[in-house]
């Protein structure tokens, strides 16, 4: 199965964003091979938990960021964050090896949410983000 390849275009210049959507594109194309070579339902399970938890952990991430810049769009971007995680978790109920519609819907959802949310919504947060962006090492605190 086609990998999604990191492309310079992708990052946000932002290092501890870019590494987590390094990360999460990792675990993303891990789950491509196994969606694609049509793996154990329960191996796939687990890489979607993982899937799951880590785009977590990485919106967090990234919602704090955006409230500290005062960005304006916060709770869409927010709205499209939470509908990614509800589809991963119908997609993993939905998992059936042998239904190949369902898996070329899984691997175009994919595909194309990874590559448009980071592509669009995310490059539009960049500049709230470089204007109120933390010292090294210290946590985004969100302006009173």
């Amino acid at each position: 199965m086609v990998h999604i390849q990191w492309k310079d275009r992708y990052n946000i210049n932002f290092m501890e964003i870019d590494d987590q959507h390094k990360s999460l594109l990792e675990i993303l194309n891990e789950l491509i091979d196994l969606v694609g070579e049509r793996g154990d339902p329960e191996v796939v399970a687990g890489i979607f938990q993982r899937l799951c938890q880590y785009a977590l952990t990485h919106f967090a991430t990234e919602e704090a960021y955006m409230a500290a810049g005062n960005y304006p769009l916060l709770e869409k971007h927010k709205g499209e964050h939470g509908a990614f995680i509800q589809k991963l978790l119908e997609l993993n109920q939905a998992y059936d090896p042998s239904d190949p519609h369902l898996l070329e819907e899984t691997l175009r959802f994919l595909k194309h949410w990874y590559l448009a949310h980071i592509l669009n919504s995310d490059m539009r947060y960049m500049p709230f983000l470089k204007a109120h962006a933390p010292e090294p090492g210290k946590p985004p605190v969100p302006e009173s």
